[in-house]
């Protein structure tokens, strides 16, 4: 009984199609991550292995990057013009990492 009333119905199936609107989209995302440069912070250290000075660092620095300042009195004369950068003292045995300012005034660095 079920069979001839079906007979009678046509059924289509039908199927979504998003056409050329996820290839438009897709290409999209593509393009603008090519144009967006992957963002990733640097770490340079300051003292025996590495860099001389914080202002050779300050000079190459990026925003986002960390400067490690290994133990030592440094002599300098810092202009931190790229802010947020992290400036950070290690004790690499000798003790904490001293910066001498221009005056005479000396500053440990945390």
């Amino acid at each position: 009984m079920n069979t001839r009333r079906m007979q009678g119905i046509k059924r289509t199936q039908t199927t979504r199609s998003f056409g050329p609107a996820w290839m438009f989209f897709a290409f999209l995302l593509l393009f603008a991550g090519m144009l967006c440069p992957p963002v990733c912070a640097a770490t340079f250290t300051v003292g025996e292995d590495g860099y001389a000075t914080m202002s050779d660092v300050l000079t190459i620095a990026q925003p986002g990057d960390t400067i490690l300042v290994e133990s030592g009195t440094y002599y300098e004369h810092l202009n931190i013009s790229i802010p947020p950068v992290t400036i950070t003292g290690i004790d690499t045995g000798g003790g904490l990492p001293v910066i001498e300012a221009t005056g005479g005034v000396k500053r440990p660095l945390c």
